[in-house]
């Protein structure tokens, strides 16, 4: 008995230490534009946007640029690109890997623990992968990978914070 209390002590205590994986600001990009790059950058790598349109971050009462590109997101602040929604395949997620529409278990090998650590609320399935300002500092900024929980694609991509 005492052995198979200390072994279920011991799973808890394992797996209530397995974090989310996480990305710095520089490995984060979208089809090679990395957060914090300017406006310019966006548009020199993807071309002109469908529109521009304000967007009202409530969060931190600033309004925000929406450049939108055939209905996905990348918003900017100051002339910096600094949050992102993709909602279809155009664009590519962390190196040329993940993508909207891809299987979820395409993120499995680039991110184990987020993987690992995946949920489903109301129909809805989500992975969690943090991001840090350098590889020791961390942020209040993740990303959320969405997936529909009875075909297992991805749905959408975009960047949080707490």
């Amino acid at each position: 008995m005492k052995k198979a209390l200390l072994i279920l002590l011991s799973l808890g205590v394992i797996s209530s230490a397995v974090k989310n994986d996480s990305l710095t600001y520089d490995d984060l990009n979208i089809n090679g534009v990395v957060l914090q790059q300017t406006t310019k950058s966006i548009v020199e790598k993807m071309g002109s946007p469908d529109t521009i349109s304000n967007y009202e971050n409530e969060m931190d009462n600033e309004i925000w640029k929406d450049y939108r590109y055939k209905g996905n997101s990348f918003y900017c602040y100051e002339n910096k690109w600094v949050s992102f929604e993709l909602r279809n395949e155009q664009f590519y997620f962390y190196k040329p890997e993940i993508k909207v529409g891809n299987n979820i278990d395409r993120v499995q090998p680039f991110f184990p623990n987020s993987y690992k650590n995946k949920e489903i609320k109301n129909g809805l399935g989500f992975i969690i992968i943090d991001i840090k300002l350098t590889k020791n500092e961390n942020s209040d900024a993740f990303v959320v990978i969405n997936y529909n929980s009875s075909t297992n694609r991805i749905s959408s991509i975009h960047l949080g914070s707490k």
